[in-house]
């Protein structure tokens, strides 16, 4: 929760300087836009991690920061859709559980 209550906080730091950009306020569709970019970020610095391209930079420590991008994006969608992100993922792990031991049981 603790994280949750920091990711609106940098949201609503977010949402006062677009306002004084005279930028429009970000919804949900805008940060899944921005999630799917971070995304591809994140991918191309895995594939170099992998060694399948060139990086420049600090890797490890630029992987690092695009997970932290990526987390706090789903932390403001879940927001921003009134979903509660740790009972959904308690709820998805105990039935992804549940699955395992059931196919393990056969």
């Amino acid at each position: 929760k603790e994280m949750e209550k920091l990711a609106r906080d940098i949201q609503e730091k977010y949402r006062l300087i677009n306002k004084n950009k005279g930028e429009n306020e970000w919804t949900y569709l805008e940060y899944g836009q921005g999630l799917v970019g971070d995304m591809g970020d994140l991918m191309k610095m895995l594939m170099a991690k992998s060694n399948f391209r060139g990086y420049k930079g600090n890797l490890d420590e630029d992987i690092k920061h695009e997970l932290s991008d990526c987390l706090w994006s789903l932390m403001v969608i879940a927001s921003e859709l009134n979903i509660d992100l740790d009972v959904a993922f308690m709820d998805k792990m105990q039935e992804l559980k549940t699955r395992i031991e059931s196919e393990s049981s056969n």
